[in-house]
């Protein structure tokens, strides 16, 4: 079955007004699908949605500018997806639902949104956006996940869930008012989180199995807080400059933690709990202070702290 409604595929200028909206409707063996749309208005189109059922799908899309939206769903089989969307107020959303994943969305400028949803498989994932009111999500459920967003400037923001199997995420945010925040739950976690400048925040959680983490945020009004629970934890947060904070827990096994944070408002806790702790910590320089509590009687405990100037205190617990 396959159905769709176009205004204009841009290619041919069919419509001079240039107002595009395009539906694909694709249901069982060979599916694929391709649109190109180029300057939508009357008042303001491009916009597709692709739907695709079962088997072999593809689907592409490149849309040029106006009021981009997008929207592909595939539900099973040999599963990609690829949509690009150049200037104005993007949206795009991409769901997926099983067999060999993949899912792509890059946008150009102004009031980007994406939302990546993948649900089983060989799943990966992408976003990439350049510039304006940057947001985007991604949430993978299960099997090899993956996930890796790039967000360069204005109002970024970021939510990456990924749920269980071969877990991986990458974030970078490199301008402006970022956030963060990526939560895995189980089996062979990671995650790095990359943000340069202006208002940062960052928040990453790791439940079960091989986690680590690692998070560098260079400089304004810096924040972290990465919390671990079971397995083979480790996580390395280094924050360069102006008003740092930093905050790790780990509670079981392989604990380990780094923290690093150079200049203006510094501060820290660390808190580990059971097996084989070590935590590490150098505030090079202004309001220093930190906290680090290890616990678990008899336990394999080591800390090293060095801080170097300004109103330095340490406060060091173990059981």
């Amino acid at each position: 079955m396959k159905n769709a409604i176009l205004c204009a595929v841009a290619l041919v200028g069919a419509c001079t007004v240039h107002a595009q909206i395009v539906n694909v409707t694709q249901s069982n063996i060979s599916n694929s699908a391709n649109v190109v749309q180029f300057g939508g208005t009357v008042p303001n189109p491009n916009e597709i949605n692709i739907d695709q059922n079962g088997n072999f799908n593809d689907a592409d899309s490149f849309q040029f500018g106006q009021d981009n939206f997008g929207d592909i769903d595939q539900i099973g089989n040999n599963n990609a997806n690829d949509l690009t969307q150049i200037g104005t107020d993007n949206i795009a959303i991409s769901y997926q639902d099983g067999n060999f994943n993949d899912n792509d969305i890059v946008q150009g400028g102004s009031d980007n949104i994406s939302d990546l949803f993948t649900l089983g498989n060989f799943n990966a994932s992408q976003t990439n956006q350049f510039g304006n009111n940057n947001s985007a999500q991604a949430t993978q459920v299960g099997n090899r996940n993956n996930s890796d967003i790039n967000q360069i400037l204005n109002n970024n923001d970021m939510f990456v869930y990924q749920d269980g199997n071969q877990n991986n995420s990458d974030a970078d945010q490199l301008g402006l008012n970022n956030l963060g925040f990526v939560e895995q739950i189980g089996n062979r976690n990671q995650s790095n989180l990359f943000q340069q400048g202006i208002d940062n925040a960052s928040e990453v959680r790791q439940y079960g199995n091989r986690n680590r983490s690692q998070v560098d945020q260079l400089g304004n009004s810096n924040f972290s807080t990465s919390i671990q629970t079971g397995n083979r934890n480790r996580t390395v947060t280094e924050q360069t400059g102006d008003s740092n904070l930093n905050e790790v827990f780990q509670t079981g096994l392989r604990n380990r933690s780094t923290v690093t944070q150079i200049g203006d408002f510094n501060k820290n806790i660390t808190d580990q709990a059971g097996n084989d702790h070590t935590a590490t910590l150098l505030q090079n320089g202004d309001f220093n202070c930190s906290k680090i509590f290890q616990q678990a009687t008899g336990g394999p405990h080591t800390v090293n702290v060095n801080q170097a100037g300004n109103f330095n205190v340490a406060c060091i617990l173990m059981n």
